[in-house]
């Protein structure tokens, strides 16, 4: 290696993941969340973790563990759903490192232990991707509202989003998903876009503008 690396050779780094993540097994729901964190350690690939609280399927701790030496040590659970159980699926940290402290309550599942993963509404049937070196557009039938200046705007379901880092997700609303397009979106799963464009339909064109109260302003976010 022809540099030097000025700071720890070992990095923990745990943020959002921006969208509503499933897994099924046994034909039985598992896990459904949209409070899902990433993991990302030095030199291992990105981790998916839920709270407890967002594991519908019986968990039962076996007597496998395992040590790191960064996080500390992990204690195994066999997942139960519709009749079967997967031996050791699932992994958390009880008493995390101080340094790793915020992995407390939060288990991990081994992606290939489940029949079925579903990234909002689409099957993946691979390893959760970086956020920060891709952007992936899914489909979602999570009720979207999208609000300028704390108005509501717009108003949609079954629509298209697309999560620009951890930070922001952008909703694409076909025709401009006026508001009233939906009713009712009182929904554990809202999907609720503070800054927003509203685009024209056809590609290429330039950006709709949106109306507020007393104003006609253009959309404030990024296309």
């Amino acid at each position: 290696m022809n540099y030097e690396i000025d700071g720890p050779r070992h990095r923990l780094f745990f943020d959002p993941f921006p969208r509503r993540i499933r897994a099924f097994y046994g034909g039985e729901l598992v896990l459904d969340s949209v409070r899902a964190m990433l993991l990302h350690e030095s030199n291992l690939m990105v981790v998916l973790y839920v709270p407890r609280e967002d594991v519908l399927a019986t968990m039962t701790e076996t007597e496998h563990t395992t040590h790191c030496p960064f996080k500390g040590d992990a204690s195994y659970w066999d997942v139960a759903a519709g009749g079967q159980t997967a031996s050791n699926a699932a992994w958390g940290y009880l008493e995390p490192q101080p340094e790793a402290s915020w992995l407390a309550g939060y288990v991990a599942f081994y992606w290939d232990a489940m029949d079925a993963w579903f990234d909002e509404d689409e099957e993946t049937g691979a390893h959760p991707r970086d956020p920060y070196t891709r952007i992936d557009v899914r489909r979602t039938s999570r009720p979207v509202q999208v609000s300028v200046r704390g108005e509501v705007v717009a108003e949609s379901r079954g629509r298209w989003c697309s999560p620009r880092g951890t930070s922001r997700t952008a909703s694409t609303c076909p025709g401009g998903c006026p508001r009233g397009a939906a009713r009712g979106l009182r929904d554990p799963y809202l999907l609720s876009v503070q800054r927003a464009s509203v685009l024209p339909a056809r590609r290429g064109s330039a950006r709709r503008r949106v109306a507020l109260p007393g104003a006609l302003r253009r959309g404030e976010a990024d296309p």
